[in-house]
């Protein structure tokens, strides 16, 4: 397994936008870790976009979230391609 700290240092390389995606409810991927990355972006003067939803886990299983963030992710790509 990759430690959470050598993820975070390997955004060092991307130079464009980044979408930060994750349910507070998430048993697989510890909400914590996107928090700690949206953190180290900021630090490092990027603003991500944030895409959370507190009732939700892995995989936002609700249809209306799924559509909610598939429109977050096509407005991020056509400002960020």
């Amino acid at each position: 397994m990759i430690e959470p700290e050598m993820r975070v240092d390997k955004q060092k390389k991307i130079r464009r936008g980044r979408i930060v995606a994750f349910g507070q409810q998430d048993s697989k991927v510890s909400p914590a870790q996107s928090k700690r990355l949206i953190n180290v972006l900021k630090k490092r003067g990027h603003q991500p976009v944030v895409f959370s939803r507190h009732w939700e886990g892995h995989g936002f299983a609700d249809s209306k979230i799924q559509c909610d963030y598939y429109l977050e992710i096509e407005a991020f790509l056509r400002q960020n391609l």
